[in-house]
């Protein structure tokens, strides 16, 4: 591990081990919430610049047990979660979170539970109640299904991670990222799509507005090529949702980034880079 960006550490809380990176000094800490299924170092291009002003947190979240059922890993728990790593490793203080996809409605469930605590939110590419589809369906269940059974296979999960922008990387990350068991195993992601559902509904019935605190909302404007036309009238749909979303909202800046995939944090680092120290400077000075 000695070559890659991100040095783990491991981390006791809740009942289990986790993974985590704690990175730099400031007067607030800077938490990166990973999208679903994700390492934490889809934060790697991004986590050492924030550090050079803010005490920066990334960790992976609860993995599944290797065997007997898969279990619902939702919001409630991811927050509980988050709270016994803070706890553990001594951060206090004020609190600015990052969340990617499924890990901005996290961070949303999050402040939710603890307004007072967190002062800025950075939204990357991040899942919406209101997007069509979000909610998982018996079909998608079956193909999300499906799909993990091929992170077992290496050529393949190594493709995957590729066409999701982990190619830009360097090697040693991408070979690490690349082994990680619980990614080739699957049930983790698999136990994090099972509480989707019941996580945002009970998210747009307790929490439908954004924060009240300054918030970035970044969205994929796609890769050139294929897929970004065939993505074309999605990533339309999205932005309709999040418009809506924050219309009228003096506090929140909506950001379409151009050339870059679901990963933002990959494809164009320093637009996550700018928008989270904007954030973290506007809720230093209030």
């Amino acid at each position: 591990m000695d070559s890659t960006l991100l040095q783990r550490q491991p981390v006791e809380a809740a009942g289990t081990t986790f993974d985590a990176v704690l990175l730099g000094e400031g007067p607030l800490t800077v938490v990166f919430v990973n999208g679903l299924g994700s390492p934490l170092e889809e934060w790697a291009l991004v986590a050492p610049a924030i550090a050079e002003h803010s005490r920066v947190l990334c960790y992976d979240r609860r993995s599944a047990p290797r065997r007997g059922p898969v279990p619902v890993h939702g919001a409630a728990q991811m927050i509980s979660d988050l709270d016994a790593i803070l706890t553990a490793l001594d951060v206090t203080g004020p609190l600015v979170l990052v969340g990617h996809s499924w890990g901005g409605a996290v961070v949303r469930s999050y402040v939710a539970a603890h307004p007072d605590r967190v002062k800025g939110v950075v939204l990357v590419d991040a899942s919406h109640e209101n997007i069509r589809g979000m909610m998982p369906t018996r079909f998608s269940k079956v193909l999300y299904t499906a799909s993990g059974t091929m992170l077992r296979v290496g050529p393949l999960r190594r493709r995957l991670l590729g066409s999701l922008g982990f190619e830009h990387l360097p090697a040693a990350e991408q070979r690490f990222v690349g082994r990680l068991p619980w990614m080739a195993e699957g049930r983790t992601s698999r136990a994090e799509y099972a509480g989707i559902g019941p996580s945002l509904t009970e998210l747009a019935q307790t929490a439908p507005d954004l924060p009240p605190v300054p918030t970035r909302v970044l969205l994929a404007g796609g890769r050139p090529g294929l897929m970004m036309k065939l993505g074309a009238q999605q990533i339309a749909a999205i932005r309709s949702v999040w418009d809506r979303a924050v219309a009228g909202r003096a506090d929140v800046e909506l950001e379409v980034v151009e050339g870059a995939g679901h990963y933002i944090s990959l494809d164009r680092p320093q637009a996550v880079i700018d928008a989270v120290s904007d954030v973290a400077k506007v809720s230093i000075a209030s």
